[in-house]
């Protein structure tokens, strides 16, 4: 029988976390370790362009009556193959009760997306609608904290620490950079005096875009050319008030259609500055946004909290403000007016030299084989 270091499927089956199980499986390649996809929830189909060895299974989903007794039929038939399991992601519903099936010499992976889904509060505000989503988080933790064989990855040092505070141990925390870069890109000069801005990504109502266009209205746009790119949620009309502001304001050109990766990268690199207008959460997430903008050579301009605090401070690569604070944005806004974008150009190489990714398999590698071997 063929072994290997790790097995991998996602078991929530979600496709846009099929990517990630991929990038995860090519790190865990890159770093030295022989890896295999299970076909658990339809990895075949969503991961064939992965070029890795995919396992099919002998069960077949539809014989068991729950997704629990199916899980512990899986992990049965692979444990033999491998001494560990990268399994998908966590998010706040998501049910974990088939861990104690994994046998106690294996170890298992998961993707701790952000602390917030083990917070207490968290689970209130669940109780109060989806009593069983607060009964999974809660054996969630439970399970974590007792089975002293699983481990979870993380995206960065911040997310990391704030597990540590909730009392996850450190030395079962991973930290796995979800952004990287195997190219330099330099930092370029503004060409003209007209400051561009760019908002980019998929907008959520917690995307204060109003505030920043209240910002640009209040010190005049005429020096501002604000992009706001991408598909809007239409919760409480926030599509319809976007669209509505847009229109009205000659410094604003609104593009609502979904863009492609080229169509993506090339406005961020023809951008002076990423502007991140977010709400604070609860706990951190890694912001993609900011760190594409910044591995594509653009600095970004930031509310004052984590992530963008902390990156900020520590490498110097773009201008804080306080949210809600008008006068306090109006400040960043015209500091970026007055500031040429190279004058980032050092903390945003070191960014993208620490995000190389030869540099994070290296640091991936020296840790993940600390847990495994």
């Amino acid at each position: 029988m063929k072994m290997y270091d790790f097995i991998i499927f996602e078991h929530t089956g979600l496709r846009n976390h099929m990517v990630d199980l991929c990038n995860i499986g090519q790190l865990l390649i890159d770093s030295g370790l022989k890896v295999a996809i299970a076909n658990v929830t339809n990895e075949r189909e969503l991961c064939s362009d992965c070029g890795f060895k995919i396992l099919d299974l002998s069960i077949k989903r539809e014989s068991y009556k729950t997704s629990r007794s199916y899980m512990k039929a899986v992990i049965k038939e692979l444990s033999p193959k491998t001494k560990n399991f990268y399994v998908g992601s966590i998010l706040s519903a998501t049910s974990l009760t088939w861990l104690k099936y994994v046998p106690p010499h294996h170890k298992v992976f998961l993707w701790a997306l952000r602390s917030f889904f083990f917070t207490q509060y968290r689970r209130f505000r669940l109780s109060r609608t989806y009593p069983l989503d607060a009964i999974h988080s809660i054996y969630n933790s439970w399970i974590i904290h007792k089975q002293k064989n699983i481990y979870l990855f993380v995206s960065d040092t911040i997310i990391r620490d704030e597990f540590v505070n909730l009392g996850y141990e450190r030395e079962r925390l991973v930290v796995r950079p979800e952004r990287t870069t195997k190219g330099i890109r330099p930092v370029k000069q503004r060409n003209n005096a007209t400051v561009t801005l760019l908002s980019i990504g998929t907008l959520r109502p917690e995307k204060r875009l109003d505030l920043c266009i209240d910002a640009l209205e209040a010190i005049g746009g005429s020096d501002f050319h604000l992009i706001i790119a991408g598909k809007a949620y239409t919760i409480n009309g926030y599509d319809k008030m976007l669209e509505a502001r847009s229109a009205r304001n000659p410094f604003v050109t609104r593009i609502p259609n979904r863009l492609s990766a080229e169509e993506y990268d090339k406005l961020i690199i023809d951008c002076d500055y990423l502007i991140l207008c977010d709400e604070k959460q609860p706990s951190s997430v890694t912001n993609g946004t900011m760190a594409e903008a910044l591995l594509l050579g653009r600095p970004i301009i930031a509310p004052n909290y984590n992530p963008y605090k902390s990156i900020i401070e520590k490498y110097g690569v773009g201008i804080l403000y306080e949210m809600h604070d008008r006068e306090s944005l109006r400040n960043a806004l015209l500091q970026a007016k007055d500031t040429d974008s190279s004058e980032f150009s050092e903390g945003i190489l070191n960014y993208q030299q620490d995000f190389m990714y030869d540099n994070v398999v290296g640091n991936f590698k020296k840790e993940i084989n600390s847990k495994i071997m």
